[in-house]
C-alpha cells in the first residue's frame, strides 16, 4: 500500500515496508449544504444583528487574514460588502484592511486572487505593516507593561469587524477572534512579546485549547482596540467551508473554537518517528513550523520529526537573521534571549518550533525549494526524498522504531 503525499515531488512511502507504521488522518468530515452567512449576519451569536450594530456608522472597517491563510474570503467578502450597502453603508466609507501581523505584505495580485477583482476595485484595500511606526497608534499596555499598539485605521473608524478563521494554534491555542487585531494589526513589540510567552509553553498546554492566558491577554487587547462583530469561519480538513460563527468576537469565537476541536480532532498513539506534512501552510519554513509543532505532540522524547513542505519562498522574510544566527536547540535560544544576545525575537519565536526538536530529538526536512545544503547551512538536516529521511532515522533509532504519519 502505498501513501501519496500532497505534493508531486514528494516520494510515495511503501507502508508495507515500513511496518509499524501508522497512518493518522482526520475523522471522516460531515457533508451537507454549506452555511448561509446572510443568516448568520442577521442572527449572531450573543449579539444584535450587525445592520443593527452599523446603522449608526460612518466608517466601516473590515479586517482580513493574508494569503498564508486559506479563508474562503472571495466567496464573503462580496456578500459582507453588500449586506453593508443593504444597511446603509457607501462603498467609499468602507476600507478592508489585511491583518498581515508580522508577515510580509500581500502583492496587488495576491489581493485580487485571494478577495476578488471587484473588492479590490470597489474598495481601498490596506496592508497591515507592523513596522510602520507611522500608521500605529498607542492603546494601552499589557499586564507586563509592553505597549500595545495598533494600525491607526482602527480607531478610525466607527465598526470594525474581522473575517478570519478559526483552527488550531501553536501560540493561542487557535487562530480566529481576538488574534486579527493582536497579533493582526498590532505593532512589532506587543506582537513579539505575545508570541514569545506562548512559545515558553509546551505544546499540550496551548495548542487546541480554547482559552488560554495568550488568547486572554489578545481578547483584553482587542478590547482596548475596539473589535465590535468578527465573522469566522471553520473549514473541514478538505478545506470546505463548515460553518460561520458571526457575532460577538469572544463568544462567537469560543463557539467556533468548540467545532473546530471536535471536527479535527483524532485519537494518536506516539511515535518514535512521525512523518509530517506542511499544507496548506507552506510558503516558506516560518509557516510550514506549525507541522512541526503538531508533530511534537506525538514524537516520543529522542525520536525524530520528517517534515515535508515546499516552502517556494524559502526560510521567510526575516531569513537574514536567521542565516545569521543558524538554527538552535530551544535552551540556547531562550538563554540568548533573557541575556539580550538575540536582539530578533521576532525570529527567536519562530526558532523556538524548531529548536524544541532539535534539543529533545531530531528535525529531518524535506523540501522542494530549500535543498540539503541550504538547511545545512541555517543548522538543519536535509534529505533528498522522504524514503531517504526515513532510513536515516531508522538508521540512528533502529530498524523496528514505530512510525507515523500525519495526514492533515
Amino acid at each position: 500500500m502505498r501513501y501519496e503525499f500532497p505534493y508531486s515531488w514528494a516520494d510515495p512511502l511503501d507502508l508495507d515496508a515500513l511496518r509499524p507504521c501508522s497512518v493518522y488522518d482526520i475523522p471522516d468530515q460531515p457533508t451537507g449544504p454549506p452555511p448561509n452567512l446572510s443568516h448568520c449576519l442577521h442572527s449572531p451569536i450573543e449579539t444584535p444583528p450587525l445592520a443593527e450594530h452599523v446603522r449608526n456608522a460612518g466608517r466601516v472597517l473590515i479586517l482580513v487574514d493574508d494569503l498564508t491563510r486559506d479563508t474562503p474570503r472571495s466567496r464573503l467578502l462580496p456578500e459582507l460588502t453588500d449586506y453593508l450597502f443593504t444597511a446603509g453603508i457607501d462603498e467609499e466609507n468602507v476600507t478592508v484592511l489585511v491583518a498581515a501581523g508580522m508577515h510580509r505584505p500581500m502583492s496587488d495580485d495576491e489581493m485580487r486572487t485571494c478577495f476578488g477583482g471587484a473588492i479590490c476595485e470597489r474598495f481601498r484595500v490596506v496592508n497591515h505593516v507592523a513596522r510602520d511606526e507611522g500608521n500605529l497608534e498607542p492603546v494601552g499596555r499589557m499586564q507586563d507593561g509592553t505597549q500595545v499598539t495598533i494600525n491607526r485605521l482602527v480607531k478610525e473608524h466607527d465598526f470594525v469587524l474581522a473575517v478570519g478563521q478559526i483552527s488550531p494554534h501553536r501560540v493561542a491555542g487557535f487562530s480566529g477572534g481576538a488574534k486579527m487585531i493582536l497579533p493582526g494589526v498590532s505593532g512589532e513589540e506587543v506582537t513579539v512579546a505575545v508570541h514569545w510567552r506562548g512559545w515558553l509553553c509546551e505544546g499540550e498546554e496551548v495548542f487546541g485549547v480554547v482559552e488560554t492566558p495568550v488568547r486572554l491577554e489578545m481578547e483584553a487587547v482587542a478590547e482596548q482596540a475596539g473589535l465590535d462583530f468578527i465573522v469566522n469561519v471553520v473549514l473541514t480538513a478538505d478545506h470546505r467551508l463548515y460553518g460561520i460563527y458571526a457575532g460577538d468576537f469572544r463568544a462567537a469565537f469560543r463557539r467556533g473554537a468548540e467545532s473546530s476541536r471536535r471536527l479535527l480532532s483524532t485519537p494518536v498513539d506516539r511515535a518514535d518517528i512521525v512523518v509530517v506534512d506542511s499544507h496548506p501552510y507552506d510558503i516558506d519554513i516560518w509557516q510550514a513550523c506549525k507541522a512541526i509543532s503538531v508533530a511534537e505532540l506525538v514524537v516520543r522524547r529522542g525520536g525524530t520529526i520528517i517534515l515535508v513542505t515546499p516552502c517556494p519562498e524559502g526560510l521567510s522574510a526575516h531569513s537574514s537573521y536567521i542565516e545569521e544566527v543558524g538554527y538552535l536547540p530551544c535552551s540556547e535560544i531562550v538563554r540568548r534571549v533573557e541575556e539580550g544576545r538575540f536582539p530578533d525575537r521576532l525570529t527567536a519565536c519562530h526558532m523556538m518550533a524548531l529548536g524544541r526538536i532539535l534539543e529533545r530529538g531530531e528535525l529531518i526536512v524535506v523540501s522542494s525549494g530549500l535543498s540539503p545544503a541550504a538547511l545545512e547551512r541555517v543548522g538543519l538536516k536535509g534529505a533528498n526524498g522522504v524514503g531517504e529521511a526515513v532510513s536515516a532515522a531508522r538508521a540512528r533509532l533502529g530498524p523496528v522504531a514505530s512510525i507515523a504519519i500525519l495526514r492533515n
